[in-house]
């Protein structure tokens, strides 16, 4: 009779043990994501200008503060353009922290490589599902994160065209 409630005291520790390890884990981890919304249209045969780009991220990579405004850096110009089916978006975001009267940026080149895998048509208008990944930090040859992308759209219509991308770290190298 001890050595089975022993045994069981044992057990409910290890379970014990292991549901505070798992919970301890779930609260310090958070998915990673970066989602952004690209407002352009088309120039050519095959570019584009990029009339308006916002972006959200949960990386503490890019904002440590969680509390960050991402936008385009006004300084540079958007590279926009389609090489086959292809979409590729070459930019600079800045991302910026308010505290109290001042403002403090950062800098970072963002590439965006998206491919449509699959289209709806609807009343004129054209929606094209994406797959592909936005490389981020570093320059686009060598990046400082990669983002899958999980969830991407490209909604066309005659006047406008709109790219909408939900995407998750992949890999960080600075790690």
């Amino acid at each position: 009779m001890i050595r089975l409630n022993l045994l069981s005291a044992l057990i409910v520790c290890a379970l014990l043990l292991m549901l505070r390890l798992s919970s301890s884990n779930a609260a310090t981890s958070s998915i990673d994501t970066f989602t952004t919304t690209i407002n352009f249209h088309p120039t050519g045969v095959s570019y584009f200008d990029v009339d308006s780009l916002t972006a959200n991220t949960t990386s503490m990579s890019v904002c440590p503060s969680g509390n960050c405004k991402v936008n385009l850096d006004n300084d540079t110009i958007p590279i926009m353009y389609k090489f086959g089916a292809e979409y590729i978006v070459n930019a600079n975001l800045k991302v910026s922290v308010t505290k109290g009267d001042t403002t403090t940026s950062k800098f970072y080149p963002i590439s965006v490589d998206v491919t449509p895998v699959s289209s709806i048509e609807k009343a004129g208008k054209t929606t094209y599902l994406l797959n592909g990944t936005i490389d981020f930090g570093k320059g686009v040859v060598n990046p400082e994160m990669i983002y899958s992308v999980k969830n991407g759209t490209l909604e066309v219509d005659n006047q406008h065209h709109i790219v909408t991308i939900y995407s998750v770290l992949q890999n960080n190298t600075n790690d």
